[in-house]
């Protein structure tokens, strides 16, 4: 029964099963299914974050095409044998890249800045109903825009220069904000959920402990996702010259 997946995620996600309805009766128990349509999930986050980069840096195609590269095999991801539970996150990283795309093209097409914030919009909403994870990545949003808005901002005063920025924001941060409110008020009615934000909580109610503990987070994850993440994917013994194809993989990967 479908139908079950809106009472297994009632709680702290109760939006989140739409993926499995819509998705659940076209791919049924077809393991090949899953896992090339989670695959093709992760090219289509690939290809969102090569169009967000190139519309924002659009002279930097190059690098902009080696940063997708990259994103495509980074080595820190290693569930993606779950098909089933992991087709979620590619489709909140899909939906994510998009909304910053769209936000990006609602700039560089003013004539169709409306349109181009509604699908982003459309897609924020998409992506945090499945979860929480990216949300912190929405303070990018304006970064992204007092940079894209850097030729209008010239000769206005800084007062000036941040309205500017902060007038194509504002549906951005009003759409966060309803969605943090909601999410907050979920944990307070539902305390013992497994994934309520119990840092968050933590720093209002013992800031100094936790934010020494938070910074400390950061610092090892930064550790972690730039190198330690890297160990078995450069073991020296993968440089087996006895094995068919091994060098032509390393001249490939170089």
């Amino acid at each position: 029964d479908i139908s079950r997946f809106w009472s297994y995620f009632s709680g702290s996600r109760p939006l989140a099963a739409w993926t499995y309805v819509l998705f659940g009766p076209l791919l049924g128990t077809n393991t090949i299914a899953w896992h090339s349509f989670t695959l093709l999930l992760r090219w289509m986050a690939v290809l969102a974050m090569w169009w967000t980069l190139d519309a924002f840096w659009p002279r930097h195609r190059f690098q902009v095409t080696l940063a997708a590269f990259l994103f495509a095999v980074y080595p820190l991801f290693r569930q993606q044998s779950i098909a089933v539970a992991y087709h979620q996150h590619w489709a909140g990283y899909t939906f994510y890249l998009f909304s910053l795309g769209a936000m990006v093209q609602s700039i560089r097409k003013q004539g169709q800045y409306w349109l181009w914030t509604a699908l982003s919009l459309i897609a924020f909403f998409l992506h945090v109903t499945i979860f929480e994870y990216f949300v912190g990545l929405e303070f990018l949003r304006p970064v992204m825009l007092w940079l894209l808005l850097k030729p209008e901002r010239k000769g206005l005063s800084i007062y000036r220069q941040l309205l500017e920025v902060f007038k194509r924001w504002y549906s951005y941060l009003l759409a966060l904000s309803i969605f943090i409110t909601w999410r907050v008020w979920l944990s307070l009615a539902s305390p013992d959920l497994a994934d309520n934000p119990t840092l968050l909580f933590d720093l209002l109610n013992k800031p100094f402990g936790t934010l020494k503990q938070l910074i400390q987070m950061v610092f090892q994850d930064m550790v972690y996702i730039l190198i330690a993440n890297w160990y078995d994917v450069l073991e020296p013994q993968l440089v087996d010259l006895y094995r068919g194809g091994s060098m032509l993989i390393w001249l490939i990967v170089s």
